[in-house]
């Protein structure tokens, strides 16, 4: 099963300082980042892939979201996008 929970401050820091460094007009306009890490493991295989697209691994999916959606991803609540083969987990779900 997939999990999926808010990035920690290292990596929310790394994002900020790429950010600032390679697209300051983002910055400057306060854009906002949000990152989920996503996980999936099985108690056979061990960890596996988290992420495909068409079929095959991928390390990230990056997208924009509204919003609406923005909102519903801080307060945990499930969104269309969230609904499409997987349910939202909060970290320590089980």
């Amino acid at each position: 099963m997939t999990t999926y929970e808010k990035a920690g401050d290292v990596i929310k820091a790394l994002v900020e300082k790429v950010m600032q460094q390679s697209h300051p007009e983002l910055a400057k306009e306060k854009v906002t980042v949000t990152t989920t890490i996503a996980r999936r493991e099985s108690k056979k295989l061990g960890a596996m892939v988290a992420l495909k697209k068409d079929g095959l691994a991928v390390a990230a999916k990056i997208g924009i979201t509204s919003l609406q959606e923005a909102r519903a991803l801080r307060e945990g609540v499930a969104t269309d996008r969230s609904r499409r083969g997987h349910r939202r987990r909060q970290a320590g779900d089980r």
